[in-house]
């Protein structure tokens, strides 16, 4: 056994011994000593936090430590106790059971009401730890009720610059935020709304990020009520505020309402709450993380409305997404975010497909000129393929069926959209796409004579056919094959030839294959087997 694993298996024998005694002094230095044991580094102990938590219960110190928080005449030695259990409840599932198998749970609610800050930080950091692995356990204890006193207490006195009281209300806030998060039932904790209300509007930036998340979990529950509160215009002016962190969790908390809000809820938020503005704005935010919600949710809010969709080209959004999608980073960040704002677009083409004025305005844009180009980036990035591929199959897809109800509504059967893409050699970008998946996601086993086509690959090279037979062929199946062996035969239209024949596909090296006379028989296995009809049924 390593020197330092021996010294540290001694100490804790001391510990217990001190935890053992009957003297006061010694109870508090053994219980001093826990908690300073469980946040000593681990490089000093040569283990873990997760091994010296589980040592320390293994050894017997959590009933002794539970004892402890009933001796109310001392109350320095109730809140070391209240700290080092909320310690071992930070740890594995096992160790925050034996916490609550101790009883401690009752006696923590009961310490909430303390008149020590400090022993009500440390109990409610004690039930907070609880609450994630047993929400349910806390909330039957009666936690919830002298919590809510606490923080009305709190927040009439937000202004004092108490340490020790600002240390009470992050803790108070995030383990409300934690009985919100981990509870199914809106009435069990509805009274926490209006404690979250007055909190989102909180100085203080720990309080701001742990309240915001709890209205996020509370939309979860109940939108209209969140909505009816307030909360909602409080979340979208967060959305300026100085702080990077405070900004992001209040986008994911109206993210929510985007997500899972009816027609009448979304247009609220986004309209009546101005949030449209503020989210044009966060576009061009320095994280990508917020870029990407921010797409998210307006993706959210272009499906189903002509009036959010019209709300968003009021806002001048549309400008910001098509710049978003002009952006070729290889950082799969960034391609998150891309994948969000073809999203947004391809939402509002769905939205808006008998309005053609907005398409028009979209076209205009740049729009399509920007996935395009993005489309042979995204056959390079091989790491962004699977996010995007897809997506950008879907916005020419809808384009090209708007292109036709116009030609259809014109009467002259000129689809100016599918032509000014297949100008563009999207046709061969498709095929070579989809080629591209199939040889590098599709042989099964991975050897050289195996011809089974993944399920993923095989899904995507049928999506790809459906698109491709919306151009000039006569079915999914006839699309992929010519345009298969137009790529492999390095038949490209002159506006497309030098964009794929740059592109490190392995159609490329099949052709140097079929040149060399290598391979050649085991990868025409391969190709015709992608390309056969029970791929495509």
């Amino acid at each position: 056994m390593p020197t330092k694993s021996r010294a540290l298996r001694k100490r804790i024998n001391q510990i217990m011994e001190d935890l053992r005694s009957k003297d006061p002094r010694r109870l508090f230095r053994g219980t001093s000593k826990v908690s300073k044991i469980l946040r000593a580094p681990a490089k000093e102990l040569e283990w873990d936090s997760d091994q010296v938590i589980d040592a320390v219960v293994k050894a017997g110190a959590v009933p002794l430590l539970a004892s402890f928080l009933t001796h109310i005449e001392d109350q320095k030695l109730q809140s070391e106790a209240a700290n080092a259990l909320a310690n071992i409840s930070a740890g594995s599932a096992d160790n925050t059971r034996a916490v609550i198998d101790a009883g401690v749970v009752p006696i923590a609610t009961l310490l909430l009401e303390s008149p020590s800050i400090d022993l009500q930080d440390h109990a409610a950091w004690l039930l907070a730890n609880i609450a994630c692995e047993n929400c349910s356990c806390v909330l039957h204890a009666g936690a919830l009720a002298p919590l809510l006193r606490l923080l009305d207490s709190l927040c009439e006195s937000t202004k004092s610059n108490n340490t020790s009281e600002q240390s009470l209300i992050k803790t108070a806030t995030w383990l409300l935020s934690n009985l919100c998060q981990y509870t199914d039932s809106f009435e069990i904790v509805k009274e926490c709304l209006p404690r979250l209300a007055k909190l989102i509007k909180s100085n203080n930036e720990a309080v701001l990020r742990d309240a915001c998340w709890g209205v996020m979990y509370m939309c979860k529950l109940s939108i209209q009520e969140v909505l009816d509160s307030g909360a909602c215009d409080t979340l979208v002016k967060l959305l300026m505020h100085s702080s990077d962190d405070v900004t992001c969790v209040a986008l994911e908390a109206l993210l929510a309402i985007f997500t899972n809000g009816n027609l009448e809820q979304k247009k609220y938020a986004a309209i009546t709450c101005r949030a449209l503005p503020r989210l044009r704005f966060l576009l061009h935010n320095k994280r990508e993380r917020t870029r990407e919600i921010a797409c998210q949710a307006l993706s959210h809010i272009a499906i189903g409305s002509v009036e959010l969709v019209q709300g968003l080209h009021d806002a001048q959004v549309y400008p910001c997404l098509v710049h978003l999608c002009m952006r070729q980073s290889h950082s799969r960040g960034s391609w998150l975010t891309w994948k969000e704002a073809v999203k947004t677009l391809s939402n509002t083409l769905t939205t808006s497909m008998f309005n053609r004025q907005i398409i028009k305005y979209l076209v205009g844009l740049g729009a399509v000129t920007a996935i395009v180009d993005s489309l042979v980036e995204i056959v390079r990035n091989q790491a962004s393929i699977h996010l995007c591929f897809d997506v950008a199959l879907q916005f020419i897809e809808l384009l090209v069926t708007a292109g036709a109800k116009d030609a259809e509504e014109r009467g002259d059967g000129v689809n100016d959209y599918r032509e000014f893409l297949e100008d563009t050699g999207v046709p061969e970008i498709i095929a070579v796409a989809a080629l591209d998946r199939v040889c590098r996601d599709g042989i099964g086993s991975g050897s050289e004579s195996s011809t089974e086509i993944g399920p993923i690959a095989n899904e995507s090279a049928h999506q790809a056919a459906r698109v491709a037979s919306l151009f000039t062929y006569s079915s999914p199946e006839a699309a992929m094959f010519q345009l298969s062996r137009d790529c492999v035969g390095e038949k490209f239209s002159r506006a497309s030839g030098k964009r794929l024949l740059s592109l490190p596909c392995p159609v490329h090296c099949a052709v140097s294959w079929l040149v060399s006379g290598q391979k050649t028989l085991n990868w025409l296995q391969v190709f015709y087997s992608a390309l056969s009809k029970k791929h495509f049924q």
